[in-house]
């Protein structure tokens, strides 16, 4: 109940990166306390119950925050840190449909707003960008590749 409550306020009042950095020390101070005092399979329900409350319950949240300015800033460790706390509670999917819409919104924006002289160096900008978040932040995985591929097309 304490991580669930404290999900829901801090998730609208810190900036996305401070609340994924929340999360990973949470879990870590949890992991900590759950290796001093249980047996390791209560351990990994422990862990579940917390990662649930701080990532899951806000996941959408999180990427609807998150991703658009992860990718327009160019933050790729803070889009890694993110992509390994979602993946922790089973929301790879809905990272790679943000991540998804938010490089077709980003490529359309090019297409609607850069002059044209600019508009081709700008969508390989967007696509190099793109392809370091997905090498570095989503380690290579082939369904993002996919999503990165059908976003340009």
């Amino acid at each position: 109940v304490f991580y669930r409550e404290e999900s829901c306020r801090l998730v609208s009042l810190m900036a996305p990166a401070e609340y994924v950095n929340h999360c990973d020390g949470r879990i870590k101070e949890e992991i900590g306390r759950c290796q001093a005092l249980f047996q390791p399979a209560t351990m990994l329900k422990m862990l579940d119950i917390t990662r649930h409350a701080l990532v899951k319950l806000q996941c959408s949240t999180m990427l609807e925050k998150g991703v658009q300015d992860f990718v327009a800033e160019h933050r790729v460790q803070d889009m890694c840190r993110m992509y390994t706390i979602c993946e922790a509670v089973g929301e790879v999917a809905a990272v790679r449909s943000a991540w998804l819409a938010v490089v077709k919104s980003s490529g359309t924006a090019i297409m609607k707003t850069a002059e044209s002289d600019d508009i081709v160096e700008k969508l390989l900008q967007l696509k190099a960008h793109c392809d370091e978040m997905l090498r570095v932040a989503f380690r290579n995985s082939v369904s993002f590749a996919m999503a990165l591929k059908d976003a340009f097309e």
